[in-house]
C-alpha cells in the first residue's frame, strides 16, 4: 500500500512539473515541445513499471533513435541516455525497499572497464577540455570522447548492478530486435528524405546510386544481415524466396554504400553465427558458390553494369574484376590511410608527442580556426592529409588510441576487445538452446568480427566507448549463462573420475 501511495506522489509531482515546462516551451519551439512530450510518456512508463523499468534499458533506446532529440543529445548513445534515468531511478527504489540491487562480477572484464575509465580521467587531468556548462574555457575543444565514457560507465554499472528478471529477458530482448529493426527502418526513410533535400534537384536517386556512393540503407543492411540470419536456418533461405531476397536486398543495402569493411564484417560475423548455429559447412558451400559466380561475372565484364558502390565493395575480393575507376577509388582511399598512418608512428613527424601515455583528448580550438579560414579562402582544401593529421583525424581505432592515451591505452582496449569477444564466443555457444541464444548472436556476434578487424578499423576513442554497450550486454548474458550453469568457470572445474572408481579410491585410503 504504501508503494503505491509513494508511486502516485511521485507521479503526481512529475506529470505537474513536465505539464508546466511542456507548456512554457510550446509556443517558443515545437521540436523541444515534441522532445518533451516523449519524456513525459517515457517517465509515466518508468513510474508505472516500477520494478519493471530495467526493460526499458532495451525497449527505449530504438524508439529514440527516430525522435528529434536537440543539441548534443543526438551524438550519444542513446542506450547511454536511459541508462542515465533508470540508474537513478533504481538506486531510488533500492533505497526505498522496492527493488534489488547486486553487482554481477567478471573480474578481468570489470578490471579492464575500471583501467579504461582511469585512463580518461588521467588524459583528461594532463589536458583539460572546454566544458563551457561548467565554466571551463581552455583552447583545446572537442572533448565528446569523455561524454562517451561517462555515459559508458553508467551503463556499464547499470547492466552490472539491476537485478532484472532473468526469466522474462529472454521475451524483452526478442521485442528490442524486433523494435530496433523496425526504427531502422524508419530511420532509414528518414535519412533517404534528408538526403533528397541537399543532393539537388538535379540527381534523383536512381542517379545517386548508379555514380555515387548511397549510404541511407546501410546500417538497416547490417542489421536486417544478422536479425534475419539468427532467426532462420541456412537451409529456409535457399527454400524460402521471401528470405533468400530479403538476405540478397539487405547485403545490397550494404554494397550499394561501397563500405567494404561492412561487408567484410557482416560476412565474418555470419561465419562465426554459423559455427554457432552448426551449420558452418552449408555456409562454406553457399560462399564458394557465391565467389565463383562473381569470377565468372567480372570475367566477362557483367559487374561492370553494376552501381558504383557496389563495384567498390567487391573490389577487394582476389580475381573479381570491376570497373577501372571504382577498383582505383578504392586502392586510393585505403593508400590515403596508410599513409597518414605511418606519419603517426614516425616520431619525427611530432603529431604524436608521447607515445606512452598519448596526449589526451581534442584540439587546438586555434589552430582549428586557422584551418577553417584558410579553406574560406582557397588556400586549403578539405581532405588534406596534413590538416586531417594535425586535427587527429586518423580513421584508425588504434592511431586514436595512442595519439590520446598511449601504448599504455592501447594495450588495454586490445586486451578488451579480444576478452570480450571470448566472452560473447563463450556464451553464444553455452546458450544454444535456450531462449536466449537468438538474441545473444543478434546483439553480440557482430562484434566479434573485431578480433580479425580492429587493425582496420576507421573508428576513435568514442567508437571504443560506445562499444562498452556491447561490453554490458555481454557480461550481463555471461553472467545469466554462469548462473544456470550452461558455463563452468575454470576454476570450479576438476578432472572426471569414473564413480566406481572412484569409490574405490576412497576404499583404499580408508584401509
Amino acid at each position: 500500500m504504501s508503494h503505491s501511495i509513494v508511486g502516485k506522489i511521485v507521479s503526481g509531482i512529475v506529470l505537474v512539473v513536465l505539464f508546466f515546462i511542456l507548456g512554457s516551451e510550446a509556443a517558443e519551439n515545437a521540436k523541444m515541445s515534441l522532445v518533451l512530450v516523449a519524456g513525459l510518456v517515457g517517465a509515466v512508463m518508468m513510474l508505472v513499471l516500477g520494478a519493471r523499468s530495467w526493460m526499458l534499458l532495451f525497449l527505449l533506446p530504438p524508439l529514440l533513435t527516430v525522435l528529434p532529440l536537440p543539441g548534443g543529445f543526438r551524438e550519444i548513445g542513446k542506450p547511454f541516455l536511459v541508462a542515465a534515468v533508470i540508474l537513478p531511478y533504481w538506486i531510488f527504489m533500492w533505497c526505498m525497499g522496492y527493488a534489488k540491487m547486486r553487482w554481477r562480477s567478471v573480474w578481468v572484464l570489470d578490471l579492464l572497464a575500471f583501467l579504461s575509465f582511469a585512463l580518461m580521467i588521467a588524459a583528461y587531468i594532463r589536458r583539460p577540455v572546454s566544458v563551457l556548462a561548467l565554466g571551463l574555457d581552455t583552447d583545446t575543444v572537442g572533448g565528446r570522447p569523455y561524454i562517451v565514457a561517462a555515459g559508458a560507465l553508467i551503463y556499464y554499472v547499470a547492466l552490472s548492478s539491476i537485478d532484472l528478471k532473468t526469466k522474462k529477458l529472454g521475451k524483452v530482448l526478442h521485442w528490442h530486435i524486433w523494435v530496433a529493426l523496425v526504427c531502422g527502418i524508419i530511420g532509414a526513410l528518414q535519412g533517404l528524405s534528408g538526403a533528397g533535400e541537399t543532393a539537388g534537384e538535379e540527381m534523383s536517386m536512381a542517379e545517386s546510386i548508379a555514380e555515387t556512393r548511397f549510404f541511407a540503407f546501410s546500417e538497416l543492411g547490417s542489421r536486417l544481415i544478422v536479425t534475419l540470419f539468427a532467426y532462420f536456418p541456412l537451409l529456409r533461405f535457399l527454400t524460402n524466396p521471401l528470405l533468400m531476397i530479403g538476405m540478397i536486398g539487405a547485403y545490397a543495402m550494404i554494397m550499394i554504400s561501397g563500405f567494404r569493411s561492412s561487408f567484410i564484417l557482416n560476412t565474418i560475423a555470419i561465419i562465426f553465427m554459423s559455427a554457432a548455429k552448426r551449420e558452418f559447412l552449408q555456409l562454406l558451400l553457399l560462399g564458394v558458390a557465391f565467389y565463383m559466380g562473381l569470377l565468372m561475372l567480372g570475367a566477362g565484364g557483367g559487374l561492370n553494369v553494376l552501381p558504383y558502390g557496389v563495384q567498390r565493395t567487391l573490389s577487394f575480393l582476389p580475381g573479381v574484376q570491376v570497373s577501372a575507376a571504382a577498383a582505383s577509388d578504392a586502392q586510393g582511399s585505403a593508400d590515403w590511410r596508410y599513409e597518414m598512418w605511418g606519419w603517426a608512428l614516425d616520431q619525427r613527424t611530432g603529431f604524436i608527442r608521447d607515445y606512452v601515455w598519448g596526449d589526451g583528448v581534442g584540439l587546438s580550438k586555434s589552430e582549428w580556426m586557422r584551418d577553417q579560414r584558410a579553406m574560406m579562402r582557397g588556400e586549403l582544401r578539405y581532405g588534406d592529409q596534413d590538416q586531417f593529421a594535425r586535427s587527429g583525424q586518423w580513421h584508425s581505432l588504434i592511431i586514436s588510441t595512442i595519439q590520446g592515451l598511449g601504448y599504455v591505452g592501447l594495450v588495454v582496449m586490445l586486451v578488451m576487445i579480444y576478452y570480450v569477444s571470448y566472452l560473447i564466443i563463450r556464451t553464444c555457444f553455452a546458450l544454444r538452446g535456450t531462449p536466449l541464444f537468438v538474441p545473444a548472436m543478434v546483439m553480440l556476434m557482430p562484434f566479434t568480427p573485431n578480433v580479425l578487424f580492429v587493425y582496420v578499423n576507421a573508428g576513435d576513442l568514442s567508437g571504443y566507448f560506445t562499444s562498452f554497450i556491447i561490453f554490458a550486454q555481454a557480461k550481463l548474458l555471461f553472467c545469466i549463462a554462469r548462473e544456470r550453469g550452461l558455463i563452468i568457470p575454470w576454476s570450479q572445474r576438476r578432472r572426471y573420475v569414473p564413480l566406481m572408481i572412484e569409490q574405490h579410491g576412497k576404499q583404499l585410503q580408508q584401509g
